[in-house]
C-alpha cells in the first residue's frame, strides 16, 4: 500500500500525494496535528492508544493484534477486552490502520517520529468528525472578501443569552414525546394498581368500582350497607362489575314486566312470562330492589301520596 504512492519530489518544492495532487511542503515540528474520523478509530477502538501519536507503539501493538488468528481474537472480544469495538470494527481493524497510516506517513509524507500528531474524538467539549473539513472546504469559496470586516466578525452582545434550542428529556423540541412517554408511563402505573387490587384486595376493588359507577347502578346495588349482598351479586369471582350491556338487558325486561303489571292491574298470574324474563336478566339484588320501589310506587298512588313524601320503601316493607 505504501508503494503506491510517489516517491520523488517535483522541481517545484511541492509534495506529490498522489498523481497531480500535489501539497506544499509542511513544517511538521512546529505545527500541531490533529487525527479525526479513522485515525481516532485506529488507534483507540482496539488498540486502546490514546494522547500523542507513537509511531514505534502503535507498530507493535497493531502486530500483536493482527497476528492473533480469529478465534483468539473473537474470545478477547466476548470477554469484553475492547469495550470500544463492535464486530465491524475488530473485523476491519488491520486493514484500517494499515491504510490510514500508510496515507498518513508514505502518502502524506509525515515523519514517522513525528511528536504534534494528536488523535482526537472531542476537542473543547465538541464531538469532531471528517465533515468538518467538508464544511472548511466548501466554506472557501463564499465571497467573504466582499463582506466588511466588522459584520464578517461581529458576534451580538446578547447572544450566549438567547435560548434558540429548547432542550428535552427527549433532545430538542420533541415535547410530543414527552407527553405520549408520560401518558404512556400513566396507563402503566393505573394498570399495575388495577392488578394488584385484583389479586390481593378483590372485595374493595369491586367497592370501589360500584361507588365510582354509582350513578348508573340501583342506589340499593351500591349502597354501603348492601356490602354482603356486593361480593356475592355484583361481583363475580374475577371481582368484576356489571357491564352496561347487562344493565340494560335489566332495565328493559324490568321496563316490560312493570308494563304488564300495568295492564292487568297487578295481577302476576298473566305475567308469568315476563317475569321468568326479569329474573333471568337481572341480578338477584336488583330484583329485589325493583320488586320493592314498585310496590312502594303502587301504594304512593293508592294513597295519593306526593312525590317526596316521608315514608320510604323502608317504612312500606315494615308496615
Amino acid at each position: 500500500m505504501a508503494n503506491s504512492f510517489p516517491r520523488h519530489y517535483p522541481a517545484t518544492g511541492y509534495i506529490e500525494v498522489a498523481p497531480g495532487v500535489y501539497l506544499p511542503k509542511i513544517d511538521f515540528a512546529s505545527t500541531d496535528f490533529y487525527g479525526i474520523s479513522e485515525y481516532w478509530y485506529s488507534t483507540n477502538d482496539v488498540l486502546n492508544m490514546t494522547g500523542v501519536y507513537d509511531y514505534e507503539a502503535l507498530q507493535r501493538a497493531a502486530a500483536d493484534f493482527c497476528s492473533l488468528n480469529w478465534t483468539s481474537i473473537w474470545t478477547l472480544y466476548r470477554r469484553k477486552k475492547f469495550p470500544n469495538a463492535d464486530i465491524a470494527r475488530i473485523r476491519t481493524q488491520c486493514f484500517k490502520a494499515a491504510w490510514a497510516f500508510a496515507l498518513l506517513h508514505s502518502g502524506l509524507r509525515f515523519p514517522l517520529n513525528i511528536s504534534t500528531f494528536h488523535p482526537v474524538s472531542r476537542m473543547s467539549g465538541h464531538d469532531i468528525q471528517w465533515t468538518l473539513g467538508a464544511v472548511v472546504y466548501r466554506l472557501r469559496h463564499l465571497p467573504l472578501q466582499f463582506v466588511p470586516p466588522e459584520i464578517q466578525f461581529h458576534r451580538p452582545l446578547d447572544l450566549t443569552k438567547r435560548n434558540f434550542f429548547h432542550p428535552s428529556l427527549f433532545g430538542y423540541e420533541h415535547w410530543l414525546l414527552e407527553i405520549l412517554f408520560f401518558l404512556g408511563l400513566l396507563i402503566l402505573l393505573l394498570f399495575v394498581v388495577d392488578f394488584i387490587m385484583l389479586h390481593f384486595y378483590r372485595e374493595k376493588r369491586g367497592i370501589f368500582l360500584c361507588n365510582t359507577f354509582r350513578r348508573s347502578l340501583p342506589k340499593a346495588v351500591t349502597d354501603s350497607s348492601n356490602v354482603p349482598l356486593i361480593r356475592n351479586d355484583i361481583m363475580s369471582d374475577k371481582g368484576d362489575v356489571p357491564l352496561l350491556s347487562e344493565r340494560k338487558k335489566c332495565w328493559r325486561s324490568r321496563d316490560e314486566y312493570w308494563s304488564c303489571l300495568d295492564s292487568n292491574n297487578g295481577d302476576e298470574s298473566k305475567c308469568k312470562e315476563q317475569r321468568a324474563e326479569f329474573v333471568s336478566s337481572c341480578r338477584r339484588t336488583w330484583v329485589e330492589h325493583f320488586d320493592r320501589k314498585y310496590r312502594f310506587e303502587k301504594y304512593k298512588e293508592e294513597h295519593g301520596l306526593q312525590q317526596g313524601s316521608p315514608i320510604r320503601p323502608k317504612t312500606f316493607s315494615e308496615q
